[in-house]
């Protein structure tokens, strides 16, 4: 049902519409988006422990483009990730520390196809090749482990865009209706993946992003 839905999108985006002054061939493009999380805790043990736990995560994200013709866009995207563990325990005046860093970077060359809906509304897919690099560090007490990995994916996400002004809007990917293939090479295992939008929180389901428009002047 969802490649049926892509396929119809990408059927409506190949027929002719009118062009908005953003999508004309030459404007340019900026988007952003940022997405953290984070937790901390302790539990207490009889008679004498305790156990600390703390995680952040950080995934900016930057979109840089320019239409290559009308209603084509061409670009390349930036996502570095980050994320962090700690956690310590005491009991009978023994302590341990555990840490984690996990950072990743992808690289994603794109293309992406639009279609108006009016002056303020229109949908695009967005096209892409996902290139990554993942290195993770492992710590336990004074002991550190570092693992390097990288993995490689293609990935179709439709969406849709609304216009504050010519230069400003607001566009969501909607993931629920994406599809993906990747392949990763990372902790001594290799893996070929395929993914859908599937998922059980409302949040996965939408991407908001800000984006910018630079027409070209004459």
């Amino acid at each position: 049902m969802r490649k049926l839905i892509l396929f119809s999108l990408l059927s409506i985006l190949c027929l002719a519409s009118e062009v908005q002054a953003q999508l004309q061939k030459g404007t340019g493009y900026l988007g952003a988006s940022i997405s953290f999380t984070g937790q901390n805790g302790k539990n207490d043990y009889e008679p004498d422990g305790e156990h600390k736990l703390s995680t952040f995560a950080v995934a900016p994200t930057l979109r840089f483009g320019r239409f290559a013709k009308d209603n084509v866009m061409l670009g390349i995207g930036l996502t570095p990730n980050f994320y962090f563990l700690r956690s310590k325990s005491e009991f009978m005046n023994t302590e341990s520390k555990t840490g984690v860093n996990n950072f990743s970077v992808t690289l994603n060359p794109y293309i992406r196809n639009y279609k108006s809906l009016s002056s303020k509304w229109a949908i695009f897919l967005h096209s892409g090749i996902n290139l990554g690099y993942l290195r993770l560090k492992n710590s336990y007490d004074d002991n550190s482990k570092y693992e390097n990995g990288y993995t490689i994916g293609v990935n179709l996400t439709p969406g849709i865009t609304y216009w504050f002004n010519p230069k400003f809007s607001l566009e969501a990917d909607v993931n629920v209706f994406s599809f993906g293939v990747n392949y990763t090479n990372f902790l001594n295992t290799n893996a070929f993946g395929i993914s859908s939008g599937i998922s059980t929180s409302l949040q996965q389901y939408f991407g908001v992003r800000a984006s910018w428009y630079f027409q070209k002047t004459n």
